[in-house]
């Protein structure tokens, strides 16, 4: 598509899913590079996508003798190829501006003459040195494709993105018929009723799932009129780390959710543990168990004839107090020797088993007296002690996460 006179959208269209994917825009002087233009400047043919039946059949000796050609030209030229590659053009402020680079990164971005000086620069952030390369190095058309599709909600959103207001992590990931098929659960007529499970690999998918299910959910209620004000509906997503809180709380900021926005909260599990502890809880400092463990070894070797256990166990004895006797809410040393410790790589007698607990209440003595306790206990003690506070619960990287 033809836009203004010296520019060129490509795009593709999915008629059965109604969808509209815009893939490349660019200078009619670029554009046709990057779609793998002949020597007279027209697009050539070049199976991208699809026609399976096309890309699997039988090669002829004229095909295979020139695809040996070229891996043995990509082969010579990586072979002489300098580590310093000269960038295709002089950056200058023009152009930078042209690009969206804030001025006061210009100086230190206009000497730059290759790609590793550009790489190597401490005061430019990533995001915009990475902004500079796909500038100076578009991806092809096989690249494009191979890169994920987001989805805009909202026409504002994609001329924010042109304009350099939006990023493009900003926009949610486009799901597939299997992750569609899961938001249905958040769809129809009733009230939700969880609970639900989503399993998958990593990279699959399932965080950008739970954000399209809340969008959904809060769809839904809003349409049975479940947001009265004498009855604050709130809903919770639980994150893992600080880094994943920040990206949820970015996305859903940008979900087009309205009103219904100050509905969600999205906290890591350790601040949530941390305001729903007494207030004598609070007041120690969490801290992990590794050093800790190792000084209750050594203390326990003095006090216990014939103790089970030396510093090179300290690893093994930090995992199995974190995730079993606390994570798994273990109170007692008869319940921890009832306890089927199967998958956990390392038998215990009952004689070990005795050990590891009073080594478990020297550990406990030691934190107190530095005035800490474990991550962990801090969960333990939130669980005992929480009340009922969200009308709905996401649980992000819940494999991550203790028993407790």
């Amino acid at each position: 598509m033809r836009v203004a006179d010296n520019y060129r959208l490509v795009y593709s269209v999915d008629s059965r899913k109604r969808v509209v994917c815009l893939m490349m825009l660019d200078h009619r002087d670029k554009i046709y590079d990057r779609l793998g233009a002949d020597e007279n400047g027209e697009p050539g043919f070049r199976i991208i996508a699809g026609a399976q039946e096309l890309v699997r059949r039988e090669l002829t000796p004229e095909e295979l003798a020139m695809a040996h050609a070229v891996l043995e030209q990509m082969r010579s030229q990586k072979e002489t190829a300098s580590s310093d590659c000269p960038l295709p053009m002089q950056l200058d402020s023009i152009t930078l501006s042209n690009w969206g680079i804030p001025a006061h990164y210009h100086d230190a971005l206009e000497v730059v003459g290759t790609d590793t000086e550009l790489l190597e620069l401490e005061d430019v952030p990533d995001d915009i040195i990475e902004k500079i390369l796909d500038c100076l190095w578009p991806p092809t058309i096989e690249e494009v494709m191979q890169k994920p599709v987001r989805v805009a909600f909202n026409l504002d959103h994609i001329e924010e993105a042109a304009d350099g207001k939006r990023s493009l992590a900003s926009f949610l990931l486009m799901l597939d018929e299997e992750q569609l098929e899961f938001l249905t659960r958040f769809q129809g007529d009733k009230q939700p009723q969880g609970p639900w499970l989503l399993k998958g690999g990593p990279g699959s998918g399932k965080s950008t799932v739970t954000l399209y299910c809340i969008r959904e959910l809060l769809g839904s209620l809003r349409q049975l009129n479940l947001f009265e004000e004498d009855r604050p509906l709130r809903i919770l997503h639980t994150t893992f780390t600080k880094s994943l809180e920040r990206a949820s709380d970015h996305l859903l900021d940008h979900l087009d959710l309205g009103v219904t926005r100050n509905k969600v909260e999205v906290k890591t599990v350790d601040s949530l543990a941390f305001w729903n502890l007494p207030v004598e809880w609070k007041q120690l400092r969490a801290v992990t168990p590794g050093e800790y463990v190792k000084a209750a070894i050594a203390e326990c070797n003095k006090q216990i004839p014939k103790f089970s256990f030396t510093l090179d166990d300290a690893h093994f004895l930090a995992e199995e107090i974190d995730w079993v006797l606390i994570g798994q809410g273990i109170c007692s040393l008869g319940e921890y020797q009832e306890y089927d410790r199967t998958g956990r790589g390392r038998a215990l007698g009952q004689h070990q088993r005795r050990h590891l607990w009073q080594l478990y209440e020297v550990l406990q003595k030691l934190l107190r007296q530095d005035g800490a306790c474990l991550f962990s206990e801090r969960l333990k003690v939130a669980a005992d002690t929480v009340t009922p506070q969200y009308d709905y619960v996401f649980v992000d990287e819940a494999q991550d996460l203790k028993a407790v």
